[in-house]
């Protein structure tokens, strides 16, 4: 069983990541007030995973410039796809890992190639029953 650590939304593409105590995932869209993109409505990142990518990187990195939705501690997301994750009141299907684009890289350079190993970037999926995420919520396996 793990816990929700932090979380962030979007308001446009490419915009500013703010972070919020609270979010509202929407079945088929991903977070209340945001845009998605498919099956990518939500992204999940593992406080375990941007500890070892500030190790590699060898200084501290606020997890914003990762720019996911959320962080998660004491879950491994490696080698998830299909599995169903139960974040606060919601559900959300693991639909692939998170591949770490380029554009990491204006705000924190090598940020891109330190999240580059497998499942190291997190993961992607979308929402199948929504609800209200909040931090310091549970994050567990169904």
């Amino acid at each position: 069983m793990g816990r929700i650590e932090r979380l962030w939304s979007k308001l446009s593409h490419k915009g500013p990541m703010d972070e919020a105590a609270a979010l509202v995932f929407v079945e088929g869209h991903g977070v209340l007030g945001a845009g998605s993109d498919g099956e990518r409505e939500i992204t999940i990142i593992t406080s375990e995973s941007w500890a070892v990518a500030c190790a590699t990187l060898g200084q501290k990195v606020d997890p914003v410039a990762r720019r996911a939705n959320v962080m998660i501690s004491g879950i491994d997301l490696a080698e998830s796809t299909g599995r169903m994750l139960r974040l606060g009141g919601a559900i959300v299907e693991i639909c692939g890992e998170t591949t770490p684009c380029a554009g990491l890289d204006r705000n924190v350079p090598g940020l891109c190639a330190a999240l580059t190993p497998p499942w190291t970037g997190g993961a992607f999926g979308r929402v199948i029953e929504g609800g209200q995420v909040r931090t310091d919520d549970e994050a567990a396996w169904e």
